[in-house]
């Protein structure tokens, strides 16, 4: 496909799939970035269906979250990103059998077109919550009590893509991918390679939220 055509398909993803923090039907809604990854030397893939997301930019550094669960806010994402001292719970954030996507990028100048670049994606994360399970509170290492996904948890980044970012301020940022091909591990299994493939596009709505400055993020 070529980009005038990819264009195309960004656009009409555009026009038909918005979202609106007071929105009480974005559960049911149509995710604005969609599809699936696959884990290529296990049995195990989960969707991708992006219908919340907030960002913001602040010294020339942009952080964002992609989030499939249709009802989080705003205050939501910045609870589930900032630094807790005690166990949290993240269930009723997170969406089990999909994959979120945190980005960040550092030399934000409000507009970023890149393809199969590793340096312009280094600041993506997509974090796949595989199987039907469940967040357990568990004791993984000697003093580390947490909550952990029972089934399989993959992350990594896309090593296959094209996007082009665009935004800044109250006006919130357009974001537009075409994922492919991905490489990351079964981080709590081990750092072994675990590659992953999957056609992920669309075109998401950022929703400016300067509460994520207080992440500590930044």
């Amino acid at each position: 496909m070529g980009l005038r055509a990819i264009e195309w398909v960004w656009l009409v993803l555009a026009i038909g799939c918005t979202a609106s923090e007071d929105d009480d039907d974005d559960e049911g809604s149509e995710p604005m970035l969609s599809g699936s990854i696959s884990l290529l030397d296990r049995d195990a893939t989960a969707t991708v269906g992006i219908r919340r997301a907030f960002g913001f930019d602040q010294g020339g550094k942009l952080i964002s979250y992609l989030a499939n669960n249709g009802q989080v806010t705003c205050a939501d994402t910045v609870e589930y990103l900032q630094s807790h001292s005690e166990p949290f719970d993240p269930s009723d954030f997170l969406v089990g059998g999909t994959c979120d996507i945190y980005f960040s990028h550092t030399d934000w100048t409000g507009d970023l077109t890149a393809s199969d670049d590793p340096f312009e994606v280094a600041g993506m994360t997509v974090n796949c919550a595989l199987g039907d399970g469940e967040f357990v509170l568990e004791e993984r290492d000697v003093g580390d009590e947490d909550y952990y996904w029972s089934e399989l948890w993959w992350q990594g980044h896309p090593t296959t893509y094209q996007m082009a970012l665009s935004g800044s301020g109250e006006d919130g940022y357009e974001f537009q991918f075409q994922l492919t091909e991905y490489e990351g591990n079964l981080i709590y299994e081990s750092l072994e390679s675990v590659p992953a493939e999957g056609q992920v596009s669309g075109s998401v709505t950022v929703e400016w939220c300067p509460e994520l400055g207080t992440t500590g993020l930044f």
